[in-house]
């Protein structure tokens, strides 16, 4: 920001002849409108203004999150602690006036409608603006119910997906929730390479990652079962495993998203097979094939039996998507560990050796391997 500088010029007043004296005109007043603070110079008192008077300034926080002057979307129902007045002492709610301690649970009953709140406070003005889109339960149930029939059909296709859609055109607070998992399901079929998939490839792109992406931005937000168990595949795709244990009830995907981060930081882990803690969850019925063989790699008892398995799985790395042959990278030097076979599993260690989240996982295997046997179980 930038100040014009000012000064005073020095005036004479001749008051006769062969006389005069000095006139020194009356300072120019600039009086802080908020504190009533005068100045003799607008140079301080912009500076009063803007280091004086920021931390005045009304906020409105969601969820520890400052709030900004675009509109906020909110897909889910909120908590009155959820929202949070800071330096408000005026509130007004759509243009009506209502207490400071009243607009949390204001915006709590709202559920389907545009709402400016505006709030006062230090002689400062903040407008806030909101759009509620919340689901109603009833709607949400019959998304579901709908994916449950297109589960149950056991075929995934461009017809599929649209009969879907079509089921659920009803719900209609639930849009966003079916169009998110209609969004995963578009992926899906982009990943599988399916007959459809050159159609969705050119009505809604070539990457899967997007449609993934678009839909557990959108899915995170609601406690449901399907949103659960996509954002948990998701997150393991990702190798974000501590998100993926933490979001699915899969003990499939949480078991192994434990028992890789286990390795990456170098703690103990289960070797035995993890194929006998699985029980049946919508992850098996909504991941890809893909992702399925990598689940199953992922399963494997870390052992010499898994040798023969991991080195077919191997064979199989070209032609996979960077962060799946990172597990099946990592797995392979494990399972070639403690098979002894040293020399295979320094040469699968070398293929992650620079990737950000195993730098330590390597450092601490190759030095392992090397000195001695592994002592982990």
């Amino acid at each position: 920001m930038g100040f014009w500088h000012t000064g005073y010029f020095e005036f004479h007043e001749q008051t006769g002849e062969g006389s005069r004296r000095d006139y020194v005109p009356v300072p120019e007043s600039f009086d802080c409108m908020r504190c009533g603070i005068k100045f003799t110079n607008r140079i301080e008192h912009e500076l009063h203004s803007f280091r004086g008077h920021t931390s005045k300034m009304p906020r409105l926080l969601f969820r520890e999150r400052q709030c900004g002057a675009t509109r906020l979307i909110i897909s889910v129902r909120t908590l009155e602690s959820d929202w949070v007045l800071l330096g408000a002492e005026i509130a007004y709610v759509n243009g009506q006036r209502v207490l400071c301690e009243q607009v949390a649970s204001t915006l709590v009953s709202k559920t389907s409608e545009i709402v400016d709140v505006e709030l006062q406070g230090g002689g400062n003005r903040q407008l806030f603006h909101f759009e509620f889109s919340i689901a109603q339960e009833p709607d949400l149930q019959g998304a579901d119910e709908a994916l449950e029939r297109l589960i149950a059909k056991g075929e995934l296709s461009l017809q599929s997906i649209d009969d879907f859609i079509m089921r659920c055109k009803n719900f209609d607070s639930a849009k966003d929730y079916y169009s998110a998992l209609a969004n995963y399901l578009y992926g899906v079929l982009i990943r599988e390479e399916s007959q459809d998939s050159i159609t969705v490839k050119q009505a809604h792109g070539n990457w899967y990652e997007g449609k993934y992406d678009s839909a557990v931005a959108t899915l995170g937000k609601f406690d449901r079962a399907p949103a659960e168990a996509i954002c948990g595949l998701v997150a393991f795709h990702y190798n974000q495993l501590s998100l993926a244990m933490n979001k699915t009830k899969s003990s499939r995907v949480s078991e192994s998203s434990l028992r890789l981060e286990s390795m990456l930081l170098s703690r103990l882990f289960r070797k035995d097979s993890l194929m006998e803690t699985l029980h049946p969850s919508l992850d098996a019925a909504l991941s890809d094939s893909v992702l399925e063989q990598v689940l199953n790699w992922s399963s494997l008892p870390v052992c010499t039996s898994s040798s023969s398995t991991i080195l077919s799985a191997l064979d199989s790395s070209p032609t996979q998507r960077p962060s799946d042959e990172f597990k099946l990278r990592v797995m392979a030097a494990e399972i070639f560990r403690a098979s002894g076979d040293i020399a295979q599993a320094l040469k699968q260690a070398e293929y992650v050796r620079y990737s950000q989240i195993s730098e330590t996982w390597y450092e601490k295997f190759t030095t392992s391997t090397v000195k001695g046997p592994d002592l982990r179980v």
